[in-house]
């Protein structure tokens, strides 16, 4: 008798038996005497029926338990019980117990090990099962090729909850496609840490680049290891280091726009022309591209940040403005204005230093600072064998004080960034390669909001920009993962496209409920998605749980399609221990064929 062959449930805890009515998707289990006071919404369970002349195991978590006494029912009994509060040989004696099963994986035997099956009738009543175990799971996954991560238990259960999170290129840890994932949940609710957990499995991967676009600080401090207020710190730092992965940080400071399209939007966003009076937006329009129009047959990009250059660029409007301004007053105070400053050397340098500059200094190069698109090409050059991890910190906080900033600067330097991006895709693609990228955006409530009436005109555009990436960079071998505080205010377009999902505590009322509705139709599911506690509200730090509804194909035991609910380590050793990363400096190119399980 071959290994996959013997029963699996033996020496385990049988929870119940296969009740009626029960289909292919959801088993009604009737629940033993012996499990009634036992804690079931949560836990794995599995059971072993023949299909094809084949062993099959069929896993799934318990998402709901309900109580039914038939003799209740009745209005008499229902009075008796109301002035007795007990009937003896009914009350308690009669009461039975059903769970719903919810089948997330089938297996059945193959020569070697368990492959994966789907269920194509339903065992009969009386069929028992049994709570799942590490054990269990290490038998059915033995001939699993990717690579196993674990970010923590079945909910309530102490069941290690298998995941994977392949790279989008090809090969043994490879899925030969990109994708898009979501992390949604309310400030507190671990939906941060949980991303971080997710980058660190990704950090498994040489061959594929990371690049986290980081509105608030919070991942740059991680990949820095440096602790904040955070109670679960996770030290990407120290995990890129053990996977042999190179870390690139660049802030507002460190970074230049390095291409010519954004400037005249950048002139007319600034001050710059109010000081000749040019105030219509459609004159700072056509000024700005006439500006911008003669410094490019003129000056070198990088050369944009001196008082030569701003001479240049009062030259080219003292020229320019006839076609800009028809001729009359207007068009005579401007060009006096234009020639007193060419004239003065005193009010030049006052230009420069209180306006022009600060157009300038987006574009100054410097030993610490280097341009947006020459970072990006080479950190996303697929022909590196190690690629990084790249964190851009667009933190406010950091910005120099001789620079404009604001969410309409923010929003240039990220089309920038996600144009770079996409081109660079684009490029790949045609060479018959993909990017095998994962693109971070954190806050992306703020960046693709579903409402655009009150955003600026540059986050108007970036907002579409993203709109568009998440329907065409797949190709390409980018996917991007959403970590955002809200569905309800998310452009609907970006947890439509998510093919995994992660849902943390607070998403379960009003608009946001409703917003969740819509991607998760099962009631039991939703149901035990409600019942989650609020972490906050634990005793101690370290009783805090961190639980998260997951949908889509991010597990070995998900490929039914129904949610999975997981409880999150609440700690980094916990973490560590579970994926092997405790361990010194190991390395995933020698190592990337040896598939890891979850510890039994």
């Amino acid at each position: 008798m071959s290994e996959t062959t013997k029963s699996l449930a033996t020496g385990k805890e049988k929870i119940g038996v296969i009740g009626s009515p029960s289909d292919t998707t959801r088993i009604n289990l009737d629940i033993l005497d012996s499990g009634i006071n036992k804690k079931i919404v949560g836990q794995l369970t599995f059971l072993e029926f023949e299909q094809d002349k084949k062993q099959h195991v069929a896993l799934g978590q318990i998402t709901e338990v309900s109580l039914e006494n038939y003799m209740l029912q009745f209005p008499e009994m229902k009075s008796i019980t109301k002035h007795r509060g007990f009937i003896n040989t009914i009350t308690k004696t009669q009461d039975t117990f059903v769970g719903k099963m919810d089948i997330g994986a089938i297996f059945s035997t193959g020569t070697k090990n368990y492959e994966p099956s789907f269920l194509g009738s339903v065992p009969s009543t009386g069929t028992s099962v049994y709570f799942a175990d590490n054990q269990i799971l290490n038998s059915l996954l033995t001939g699993f090729p990717k690579t196993i991560s674990v970010l923590g238990n079945f909910y309530e259960s102490e069941t290690l909850l298998p995941l994977t999170f392949p790279h989008f290129g090809q090969g043994v840890d490879g899925i030969g496609d990109a994708y898009h994932s979501g992390v949604y949940g309310i400030t507190g609710s671990g939906k941060s840490t949980l991303a971080k957990l997710i980058v660190s499995c990704y950090t498994k991967h040489p061959e594929m680049a990371i690049v986290i676009l980081d509105p608030v600080g919070e991942f740059t401090r991680a990949v820095k290891g440096e602790r904040g207020a955070e109670k679960f710190f996770v030290d990407l730092r120290k995990i890129c280091e053990n996977h042999g992965k190179r870390i690139e940080s660049f802030g507002i400071e460190n970074l230049v726009l390095d291409r010519w399209e954004l400037l005249p939007t950048i002139i007319k966003k600034s001050d710059f022309l109010n000081q000749f009076t040019i105030t219509s937006p459609q004159k700072q329009q056509l000024a700005a591209e006439k500006i911008s129009a003669g410094l490019v047959n003129n000056v070198n990009l990088n050369q944009l940040n001196s008082i030569d250059t701003l001479e240049t660029v009062l030259t080219t409007l003292r020229d320019e403005m006839p076609t800009i301004y028809s001729p009359g007053k207007r068009l005579t105070d401007i060009m006096a204005e234009i020639d007193g400053y060419l004239g003065d050397r005193g009010r030049l340098q006052n230009l420069f230093d209180n306006h022009w500059s600060r157009i300038g200094e987006l574009y100054t190069p410097a030993t610490t600072r280097q341009g947006i698109w020459s970072v990006l090409t080479r950190a996303l050059d697929t022909k590196q064998e190690r690629r990084p991890v790249l964190v851009i910190n667009l933190d406010e906080q950091t910005v120099p004080e001789n620079m404009d900033w604001d969410d309409e600067i923010r929003a240039m330097i990220i089309l920038s960034i996600l144009r770079a991006m996409v081109e660079l895709g684009i490029q790949a693609y045609r060479s018959g390669k993909t990017l095998n990228t994962l693109l971070v955006v954190d806050e992306a409530q703020r960046l693709v909001p579903k409402e655009a009436e009150e955003l600026g005109t540059q986050q108007k555009i970036l907002r579409g920009k993203i709109k568009d990436a998440v329907e065409t960079v797949r190709k390409f071998g980018i996917g991007i993962m959403f970590i955002s505080t809200s569905l309800s205010t998310l452009h609907p377009e970006v947890y439509r496209q998510n093919r995994i999902s992660f849902y943390g505590f607070g998403l379960n009322y009003g608009s946001e409920l409703l917003t969740l509705q819509q991607k998760v139709s099962d009631n039991s599911a939703l149901k035990l998605y409600q019942s989650f506690r609020d972490p906050h509200t634990a005793f101690t730090d370290d009783d805090r749980e961190y639980s998260f509804m997951t949908i889509g194909p991010c597990s070995p035991l998900s490929f039914s399609g129904k949610p999975l609910f997981l409880t999150m380590f609440n700690n980094e050793k916990k973490f560590l221990e579970s994926n092997g990363m405790d361990k010194n400096k190991t390395d995933p190119l020698k190592e990337k064929s040896k598939p890891t399980l979850i510890p039994s």
